[in-house]
């Protein structure tokens, strides 16, 4: 069931089932996301190829979260991102990355149009300490019918901003030019002022819209370019290390004073008690020393390309 304390500002899922998920970061001779263990794949989505040869699946996630017919109602769903098991994202091409995002925004949109489900969150756990319990690359997709009370609180202090403002508060943190590492093709890369761990970034358009599924191919063109970019400049900066990628989007068709935007977060520590029993984090790095050190990287970059 989903338990939501507005007073206390905490929601949980609980879900026995998640329980005997495997942990398989041992090769793709036992993958279930592998082709030669496609049996293992319950139900397929969806399925593109990319101009590489490449294959990008939807399947139902054989360990889910929430389900249509369980105590909480909602779809729990896999992106396998690659059929090779080895190519990780920042071997990604543009090309790839667009075909995915493309791949994201419509799942996106068929979830948020189905009648119960008033939540959708994209996120991708790359890396054990990320919390990802298969090696293969993939991404996630969770829909629930309720809205978790973090992010319901999240959305009416966006709304709340905006009121007082009128400004978006997102758009708001591009006018901070001080914090942009890449601007490129209406997008931008960005340290957030409040960075909650070391070498966070968001990846923000500079047009307003509130949703992914607002995106046009011109939108998903220029996001593929910057998300290419951002995640090479991470590996080459941070080495193989595991982050979360997380798609904040707003409501469909609602949420006007909404912005969307993908925050990418390095695992480079622990939470600990203090982060556990406040919800306040302790971030160890200058966010303009990271933009600094960033920009370098990017430099680098582009000179081996």
């Amino acid at each position: 069931m989903m338990y939501n304390d507005e007073v206390l500002g905490i929601s949980s899922i609980l879900s026995e089932n998640r329980r005997t998920r495997p942990n398989q970061f041992l090769g793709a001779s036992l993958c279930p996301f592998c082709l030669e263990n496609a049996s293992e794949i319950e139900i397929v989505r969806n399925a593109i190829v990319t101009e590489e040869g490449d294959k990008i699946q939807i399947v139902n996630n054989k360990y889910p979260a929430c389900s249509e017919e369980g105590i909480v109602y909602g779809i729990h769903d896999v992106i396998i991102e690659t059929q090779d098991h080895h190519k990780k994202p920042e071997h990604f091409t543009k090309v790839h990355w667009k075909v995915l995002l493309q791949v994201i925004r419509d799942r996106w949109i068929t979830l948020s149009k189905m009648p119960r489900i008033h939540f959708v969150q994209v996120f991708k756990n790359e890396g054990e300490r990320a919390g990802a319990s298969i090696g293969h690359p993939h991404s996630q997709i969770i829909a629930l019918e309720e809205v978790p009370c973090t992010i319901e609180e999240h959305y009416k202090k966006m709304e709340a901003y905006f009121r007082q403002t009128n400004k978006c508060r997102i758009c708001k943190e591009i006018e901070d030019k001080d914090l942009s590492v890449l601007e490129q093709d209406g997008w931008q890369l960005c340290v957030p002022e409040g960075a909650s761990v070391p070498y966070e970034t968001w990846i923000i358009p500079k047009k307003h819209i509130s949703n992914i599924g607002q995106m046009d191919e011109a939108d998903l063109e220029a996001l593929a370019y910057i998300t290419e970019q951002a995640i090479k400049m991470n590996r080459q900066m941070l080495g193989e290390i595991s982050y979360n990628m997380c798609f904040m989007n707003g409501r469909y068709e609602q949420d006007e004073h909404y912005h969307f935007f993908i925050k990418i977060l390095p695992r480079t520590g622990q939470f600990a008690g203090f982060e556990l029993a406040t919800g306040c984090t302790i971030n160890v790095v200058n966010p303009k020393t990271q933009k600094d050190i960033m920009k370098k990287y990017l430099l680098d970059l582009k000179g081996g390309l």
